[in-house]
C-alpha cells in the first residue's frame, strides 16, 4: 500500500510541466480532440444565429402584450390630462383590489423566481397608472390625498432553444399623493 502511494505521489511530479505546488487532476487533452470537440459542439451564437439580446427595459407590455389593449386608449401622461387620469387610476386601482394576483410556483429552468407573481390584468394598469401619475404629479403634503397602488417590476430570461420569458416581481406597495380635486 506504501508503495502505492510512493509511486502515485512520483508520478505527479514528475509529470511534464509539473512543479511540487501543483498538481493536475486531468490529463492534458491533444489539440485533434479538442478541434473536434468544438465541432461537434459550436457555441451558442452557431448554434442560435438568430438570438439578439434585448436592448431596451422590461415592460408591462414585454411581460403581459393584451394589457397593451387598455394602455393604447389612455391618454398621455401630461398635466393637462391629469384629471381624466387621476378618474382613470382611482377606477383601475379599485379594480386591482377586488382582482388580485396569485404567487405560484415558478418554474426555475426557465430562469423564473421559486415564486413567482401573476398580477391580474387590473393590478398591471393600475400600477401602468400609478407609475406614470407618480412622474407628473407636484402637489404640496397638505394640497393632497395619500393612497397607494402596486409597482410591478418585470425582467426577462433567455432561454436558449427555449425562447424569451418576461417575469414579473412580487408586488411592491407604493405610496402616492393625489391632488385634491374640488
Amino acid at each position: 500500500m506504501k508503495y502505492t502511494i510512493f509511486a502515485m505521489v512520483v508520478f505527479l511530479l514528475a509529470w511534464p510541466g509539473c512543479t511540487r505546488n501543483e498538481v493536475h487532476t486531468t490529463l492534458p487533452v491533444p489539440a485533434a480532440k479538442t478541434e473536434r470537440a468544438s465541432k461537434l459542439h459550436p457555441g451558442p451564437e452557431k448554434t442560435f444565429p438568430d438570438y439578439r439580446p434585448k436592448a431596451s427595459a422590461d415592460t408591462v407590455e414585454d411581460y403581459r402584450p393584451e394589457v397593451s389593449k387598455y394602455l393604447s386608449s389612455f391618454p398621455e401622461f401630461k398635466a393637462e390630462n391629469l384629471p381624466q387620469l387621476l378618474s382613470l387610476f382611482q377606477r383601475w386601482n379599485d379594480r386591482a383590489k377586488k382582482q388580485p394576483g396569485v404567487f405560484r410556483e415558478g418554474n426555475m429552468i426557465l430562469g423564473a423566481p421559486p415564486r413567482e407573481y401573476r398580477p391580474s390584468d387590473a393590478e398591471l394598469v393600475a400600477g401602468y397608472l400609478g407609475d406614470g401619475l407618480k412622474k407628473i404629479i407636484k402637489v404640496a403634503p397638505d394640497e393632497s390625498v395619500l393612497t397607494s397602488y402596486l409597482h410591478f417590476e418585470f425582467e426577462h430570461a433567455d432561454v436558449m432553444g427555449s425562447g424569451r420569458f418576461f417575469y414579473c416581481s412580487a408586488p411592491i406597495e407604493t405610496k402616492l399623493a393625489l391632488p385634491i380635486v374640488p
